[in-house]
């Protein structure tokens, strides 16, 4: 192998490392069961997501600089009459690194649309199976575009930062 084959260390490590992943809080209520689980309900479905990020320093023996990445889904299946069907609540964890040859500026998008995309598949599957176990048809994610939540929910904010300090 010649010199111009040889990948560097950083490019042969992976900008993010996942270390370990995690349910860290699960919740489901179904309060109109069984009676919320008869035929011919067409329920209205709620869906919100979010995603946040902390920064883990001084710990020793961890390559890189190690996050922990937070994905949490609140969903809820409500009747016309707005009597609440069922309804759930997940954190999701991933406790991770970013390799050292990744510049700081770059850590935040990095974290925020890369680590919920590692996350999402596990999420989805959880929120699916527990919905079908309670009952209720399984709920499948619509898959998300964290680049474009990533924008709405971090750069719209700094940008109201900014313009708060004009």
């Amino acid at each position: 192998m010649t010199t111009e084959n040889k990948k560097t260390e950083a490019e042969q490590v992976s900008p993010i490392m996942v270390h370990t992943q995690y349910i860290k809080s699960l919740s489901h209520v179904s309060p109109g069961a069984p009676l919320s689980l008869a035929p011919g309900i067409s329920p209205k479905i709620s869906v919100n997501i979010n995603m946040d990020g902390k920064e883990f320093k001084d710990l020793e023996g961890v390559p890189g600089q190690p996050y922990e990445i937070v994905l949490s889904v609140e969903a809820s299946a409500k009747t016309e009459e707005g009597e609440e069907l069922f309804a759930l609540n997940l954190s999701y964890g991933l406790f991770i690194t970013i390799a050292e040859s990744i510049p700081k500026k770059n850590h935040h998008p990095l974290l925020m649309i890369e680590g919920p995309k590692l996350a999402f598949p596990f999420v989805r599957q959880i929120v699916a199976e527990v919905t079908q176990n309670s009952g209720f048809p399984p709920l499948m994610l619509t898959p998300v575009s964290f680049e474009k939540l990533y924008r709405d929910q971090y750069l719209n904010q700094q940008n109201q930062e900014v313009a708060g300090n004009a």
